[in-house]
């Protein structure tokens, strides 16, 4: 009897509806799968993700002592140690963004963060780490931008608010907008529905039936499910049941951080003098981040995107951190303030650097959610994260603007390319463009430059 074979984008469609599959062993036999070889099938995709943290970290409480494997865990990177991730990152430690162009530092390090190259007054100059593999590899429909909180950028010294605000350049000046509603993401992954764009529109039939697939879109898959199910072995009905479990999961928790209505209508603008929420302190914040990287994390596993940039924050943040019991006054405030009180501006400075210290790991905590969730996602004996690269990185390296050593994070294991669970100090100096470049060699893409200052690849990073 010829085994069953699915097709490696298979949808489940119905109604308009459509959900996408994980990785199941019956993608990887057979012609309408991945392409067998001689022993066996192919390896998932390898992904690429930038998760960006603004204004830099405390260096005494952020590196380790010890380098190699085996480190003590920082009070800052406690969170990997919880999350069981600790294993699956490299801690890069004496890599120098070389920090030029246009705009404040601040612009000029949140631009240079994935692109390397000096920022102009309209942005990036050139494209950023995950655009060059995409584009290189004819994937550019495959690339994702995301970020939790509005933007808000400074556009200050003939830079434009987008420096602060972006993390992904397709090219030259050419930003690559965020998502920035958890909604909307659910929406331009998993099919959910879109309100009518008529200004003052009222709810219409087929308005109102999008509605209705949004609030229970797998019910409409219901019968295609089902004779998947007929036909997947034991262990492929496990997966798949535990996929839709969590998109299920993921639909009420999208309802807990944002109204959803039941007419949605879109409503005319509001008067100037109104002022709208600032999600840059709301509470729902952090888990808002969390539903954010699960579904990321799901559009990896299906295959929907491989290249992910992720900005926790707008760079030079501005933004207070209730939830920690930390909040500022002023124009300048919030964590930026923050930063430069644990570099010396604070007349208390043991205690401006645990009050930090308490922001860095929050960052952390959010990023080891993130890799821990890329873990539990399945591929065959692996998960996504073992067949991935995520960079972690800032645009400065403290809260006083200083760009050496950068607090550089490398997780994933690039397919078995890559180990991991080190502390690898470097030079001083070392080029952080050096480190762009190793990603493109784990990538398949050995080019003997990356922007306008590498030096070569990171040996110690790849030799192992």
């Amino acid at each position: 009897m010829k085994p069953f074979a699915l097709d490696r984008r298979t949808l489940l469609r119905a109604a308009g509806a459509s959900i996408a599959l994980p990785t199941l062993e019956a993608m990887l036999t057979g012609s309408a799968g991945l392409i067998r070889t001689a022993r066996g099938a192919e390896k998932p995709p390898l992904r690429i993700v930038t998760f960006f943290i603004p204004c830099g970290v405390v260096p005494a409480t952020y590196f380790p002592t010890a380098e190699g494997t085996g480190w003590a865990t920082p009070e800052s990177l406690k969170p990997l140690e919880t999350a069981g991730v600790k294993d699956d990152v490299n801690l890069l430690n004496g890599l120098r963004n070389n920090e030029s162009g246009i705009g404040n530092n601040h612009a000029r390090g949140t631009v240079m963060f994935a692109n390397g190259m000096p920022s102009l007054k309209t942005g990036a100059g050139g494209p950023t780490l995950e655009w060059v593999v995409a584009q290189r590899r004819n994937e550019a429909g495959m690339v994702l931008s995301v970020c939790p909180v509005k933007a808000r950028g400074n556009a200050a010294a003939s830079s434009s608010s987008l420096h602060c605000t972006t993390i992904s350049w397709k090219a030259a000046s050419v930003p690559f907008p965020a998502v920035r509603d958890v909604g909307q993401l659910f929406n331009q992954l998993f099919g959910r529905f879109t309100p009518p764009a008529a200004p003052g529109a009222g709810p219409d039939p087929a308005a109102q039936a999008r509605t209705m697939r949004d609030l229970s879109v797998l019910d409409f898959v219901r019968d295609q499910i089902a004779g998947l199910n007929m036909r997947l072995g034991a262990s492929d009905r496990q997966r798949l049941d535990q996929h839709l479990t969590e998109l299920r999961n993921l639909e009420v928790r999208i309802k807990e951080v944002q109204t959803v209505s039941a007419n949605c209508t879109k409503p005319s603008a509001p008067p100037a003098s109104m002022t709208t929420p600032d999600e840059l302190t709301s509470p729902t914040t952090p888990a808002r981040t969390d539903v954010m990287s699960e579904l990321v994390v799901k559009a990896l596993q299906c295959d929907i995107v491989r290249y992910v940039a992720f900005q926790l924050e707008n760079g030079q943040s501005f933004a207070d951190l209730p939830w920690l019991g930390l909040t500022t006054s002023g124009s300048f405030a919030g964590q930026h303030q923050f930063a430069h009180q644990s570099v010396g501006s604070a007349s208390d400075l043991p205690g401006a650097i645990a009050r930090y210290t308490k922001i860095v790991s929050y960052e952390i905590e959010r990023f080891a959610h993130l890799l821990q969730r890329m873990k539990n996602a399945r591929e065959g004996a692996q998960n996504v994260l073992d067949n991935s690269v995520v960079y972690l990185g800032s645009e400065h390296g403290t809260g006083n603007h200083g760009t050496s050593p950068m607090p550089v994070i490398l997780a994933g294991k690039a397919g078995g390319r890559l180990a991991t669970g080190r502390h690898i100090k470097f030079p001083a100096g070392t080029p952080i463009n050096n480190m762009h470049l190793s990603i493109l060699h784990l990538a398949g893409l050995p080019d003997a430059t990356f922007a306008n200052d590498s030096t070569g690849v990171l040996t110690q990073l790849l030799s192992a």
